[in-house]
């Protein structure tokens, strides 16, 4: 059986998106339609699929899929995405958003942008999860044996909807993400796989990063990274509560509240919009 499916390319800070309205068509992905979808086609390549399944109200619920066919948790350029779809669809200024781990609460704000409350950090060895004993998540000490990350200064892993370490470096111009992160992606110790980010201080306000995502690879951006990377940056006292995060797509916006909500913002673009034909085994 075939569907004629609508779908929309949209790009949050350059990580790119296929969003499908699922919620009444009810078509029945799979890994291998998923994968297909993002990566045999120009028109539809992206870094992940997201569907919408279900609609309350100002409230949707969301399968995310990485461009491997694995799902993830959580994906924070998505949501910002999706948000933008729902209040130029209905002209509302708030949605929520829940996927397989949590729940965003997104605002458009009055530039047409759009500020999304990814919630808080959790540092947690079990929530991340670690196969090993651990002291302390925030600055983590294992030594991978891998030889870029020998001059690595901190190292965190932290979850925010899904998980993710981050390595600290003077300098990460000449670290290669592509060579070591799906070493580390796929560790022994990460028994659910692990988003990877190389992370730069410039200074008390900003923060140069690039990442390899867990089932998606390199990408321009990686909304979750960003936060996860803001969180340790504050906590280690690297920087304040207030974070420029640079990637190669752009710049997102982190602020870390006093309760430790982590809100975030950044570019959105709707690149066009089109179908496409599929066939389903029912």
């Amino acid at each position: 059986m075939s569907e004629k499916i609508k779908y929309h390319k949209m790009n949050g800070a350059g990580n790119e998106f296929i969003i499908i309205d699922n919620s009444e068509i009810g078509f029945a992905y799979t890994p291998d339609i998923v994968a297909s979808i993002c990566s045999n086609s120009p028109d539809t390549s992206c870094d992940q699929l997201i569907t919408i399944q279900k609609r309350v109200g100002q409230c949707l619920d969301l399968n995310i899929w990485n461009k491997d066919g694995s799902k993830a948790e959580a994906c924070g350029n998505a949501s910002r995405c999706v948000a933008k779809l729902f209040f130029d669809e209905t002209g509302l200024a708030h949605v929520e958003l829940r996927s397989k781990n949590c729940i965003h609460l997104c605002k458009r704000m009055d530039n047409g942008g759009v500020i999304v409350n990814m919630g808080k950090a959790n540092t947690e060895r079990k929530n991340i999860p670690i196969s090993i004993d651990v002291d302390d998540t925030l600055n983590f000490n294992y030594n991978f044996e891998f030889k870029d990350l020998e001059v690595v200064k901190y190292t965190s892993v932290i979850n925010v909807g899904n998980p993710h370490i981050i390595f600290w470096f003077d300098s990460i111009n000449s670290i290669k993400p592509e060579v070591i992160g799906p070493l580390v992606e796929n560790h022994k110790i990460f028994p659910e796989k692990i988003n990877v980010s190389f992370a730069e201080i410039v200074d008390r306000n900003n923060v140069k990063l690039a990442v390899w995502e867990r089932g998606a690879g390199i990408t321009k951006a990686c909304g979750t990274a960003a936060c996860a990377t803001a969180y340790s940056a504050m906590k280690l006292g690297l920087a304040s509560n207030n974070l420029n995060i640079s990637l190669p797509g752009g710049i997102l916006e982190i602020n870390i509240d006093p309760e430790g909500n982590i809100h975030k913002t950044g570019p959105v673009e709707l690149e066009y919009s089109s179908s496409i034909t599929m066939e389903e085994n029912r």
